[in-house]
């Protein structure tokens, strides 16, 4: 029969590994944004469609979008912070 000292020691890696997953994956999904915008015309205002839109930086995987039939865009999981 197993003491309370054994069942803890045997059991605490597990609990512990579990509750550090759940306090840090809130905090990854805080570190991203999503930018949107609409692009139009300067001249006469209406929208401008299939518009390329990229942030430019130092990124694992291309980051950019494209306007819809209303000139609409929004480039998701972008890094906090001011981006070009």
């Amino acid at each position: 029969m197993q003491t309370n000292k054994q069942s803890f020691t045997a059991t605490f890696p597990l609990v512990f590994s579990i509750i550090t997953f759940l306090v840090s994956f809130p905090t990854t999904a805080q570190t991203l944004q999503t930018i949107r915008g609409k692009i139009s015309d300067e001249v006469n205002k209406l929208p401008l469609i299939g518009v390329t839109i990229q942030v430019l930086g130092s990124f694992e995987t291309p980051l950019g979008s494209s306007t819809d039939g209303d000139g609409n865009y929004a480039i998701k999981n972008v890094p906090l912070g001011r981006q070009t």
